[in-house]
């Protein structure tokens, strides 16, 4: 996933995310896990990275170097599918502004 998708930034901010691993139940609602999630998420943005790559790969990543399950890393990569698709919407509002 790192080399084929991610800028060194990138692939530092999804570390930084997975280091935490509070709550498996539910990924990315510990706060400290959210914030460092968002930053992920807005740095894959920002670096116009290639998201629908991210969302194919994030799962099978998560599952087989972290050790999630399935579900659990399926839940995230539409997590990531959503969350761009917002910051895409807000960033189009504020071109038109």
């Amino acid at each position: 996933m790192k080399d084929l998708i991610l800028n060194r930034n990138t692939w530092k901010k999804l570390i930084q995310w997975t280091e935490l691993d509070r709550d498996r139940e539910f990924p990315a609602l510990h706060p400290d896990d959210e914030g460092r999630w968002l930053d992920f998420l807005i740095a894959t943005f920002e670096d116009d990275v290639d998201a629908g790559a991210v969302a194919n790969a994030l799962p099978d990543w998560l599952v087989k170097e972290k050790g999630w399950q399935q579900e659990k890393a399926n839940y995230m990569a539409k997590c990531y599918e959503y969350g761009i698709r917002v910051l895409k919407a807000y960033a189009v509002k504020q071109d038109g502004r």
